[in-house]
């Protein structure tokens, strides 16, 4: 299955470019998306209104250069990743191209099943191919939780099922309904 992360990265100068920085925000959310096996990724690079100039070009190719650097090193394939220069908060390059960005020529990704390119988020998001999905194969739901079972302690729940009879039962993984109740 071939799922779909989108991650912000933040165009700001310090301490605002933490948001790209090593062990920051963006960083963890592309491992976590790594870990869960997204294989297509957006990545907007977020106020770019903000930048010293606004709308810097130089700016953005730092942020697309190190979030690539650090995406190689997690294995994906950096073909497949669309980079859109954003401004959240004036609406540039969200759902229409931003005359603000007039260096942008658009974010080109190779997918599956050709090529295809975008200029703006919207478009970005046009270019992801929808997953499939199997429906001959159970649901699975990667739940984390800690719960507190009596005389043995805090443990960690990290994989549940889910049944479907008249009513829906959560139950962790290694369990029989019968020893919930």
């Amino acid at each position: 299955m071939d799922s779909l992360a989108v991650l912000e990265g933040n165009a700001l100068g310090w301490p605002c470019s933490s948001g790209i920085a090593k062990n920051w925000l963006t960083h963890e959310c592309a491992l976590l998306a790594y870990k869960l096996s997204v294989k297509q990724l957006i990545v907007g690079v977020n106020k770019m209104d903000s930048t010293e100039p606004p709308y810097s070009q130089k700016r953005y190719e730092e942020i697309v250069k190190e979030v690539i650097t650090y995406i190689k090193k997690l294995v994906h394939n950096t073909d497949t990743v669309a980079f859109v220069p954003i401004s959240g908060w004036n609406g540039d390059n969200m759902l229409e191209p931003s005359a603000n960005v007039p260096w942008f020529e658009g974010s080109k990704v190779t997918r599956k099943d050709g090529n295809a390119s975008g200029t703006t988020l919207l478009e970005a998001l046009d270019c992801i191919l929808p997953p499939t999905h199997p429906t001959d194969k159970p649901l699975w739901l990667p739940l984390q939780d800690v719960c507190k079972t009596g005389g043995i302690g805090t443990n960690l729940v990290d994989q549940w099922r889910l049944v479907f009879s008249n009513l829906a039962w959560w139950s962790p993984l290694h369990q029989s309904m019968s020893q919930l109740k």
